[in-house]
């Protein structure tokens, strides 16, 4: 498997795995401690509020107080950085996705905290989502994200 490949067992969801989805960062931070962070909820207010600022992206990465990124409206995110993939951990405030705790468990993603600026200067981004698969992704406002992440 190159570097950025997606797993094959994980290649899943409804376009061909090569499709780059465009994400935006929102830089209005969530709280950590918020406990509505950890429990998939029909209430998607902190979410679409996000996604509506930034009407130009396929999707929106939320941040959080500490300044390093949590996960998107819809899927967990993966961020290769020094020639391995990393995903924020749980405390960072995101959902505990399961194709996100497959990938950790199996040695394919490592959990560490991701900065902002990490984020943007990453070698490759993807999104980890258990109906829509590994994605890859990139930045619509930074150029230097490079589309790694692909099959």
């Amino acid at each position: 498997t190159e570097v950025g490949a997606a797993p094959e067992r994980f290649a899943i969801g409804p376009g061909p795995a090569s499709d780059v989805v465009t994400l935006a960062i929102d830089h209005e931070p969530v709280d950590p401690a918020d406990r509505s962070l950890y429990v998939k909820t029909t209430d998607r207010s902190i979410y679409d509020v996000r996604r509506r600022r930034h009407a130009h992206a396929d999707d929106v990465v939320l941040t959080n107080t500490d300044g390093n990124i949590t996960e998107s409206s819809i899927a967990n995110v993966a961020v290769l950085l020094d020639g391995g993939w990393v995903t924020p951990p749980v405390a960072d405030g995101l959902l505990p996705g399961i194709l996100r705790a497959r990938l950790v468990a199996d040695g394919i993603l490592t959990e560490r905290s991701v900065s902002v600026a990490e984020a943007v200067e990453a070698d490759g981004l993807a999104l980890l989502n258990s109906l829509r698969g590994w994605r890859p992704a990139t930045l619509a406002s930074a150029s230097s994200v490079r589309q790694a992440g692909s099959r």
